[in-house]
């Protein structure tokens, strides 16, 4: 009951109910998320089309078009410097 009173405040202050289904204080933008430099140059209801920034001097001429899978399609690429496919 705490958690909905919780979504149900949260939901009035942002004009939005949504409910969450993970913890929204776990992640952190920069450090836990897209620690690549670059932004949405498209959205839609579908999808978001991110383009990163060059990280080298030199660049492939022709750009790179990752799609990843349905499911954490939005960072799941990109998520520590460690195991970054974009990096």
């Amino acid at each position: 009951m705490e958690n909905f009173l919780e979504e149900i405040k949260r939901g009035c202050e942002t004009v939005k109910f949504l409910i969450p289904t993970t913890d929204l204080n776990s992640f952190s933008v920069g450090e836990t998320l897209a620690i690549t430099p670059g932004q949405v140059v498209f959205e839609s209801k579908l999808f978001q089309l991110i383009q990163y920034e060059a990280s080298t001097k030199e660049v492939f001429k022709n750009p790179i078009l990752i799609v990843p899978a349905w499911i954490n399609k939005y960072y799941i690429l990109d998520l520590q410097l460690h195991n970054s496919l974009v990096k």
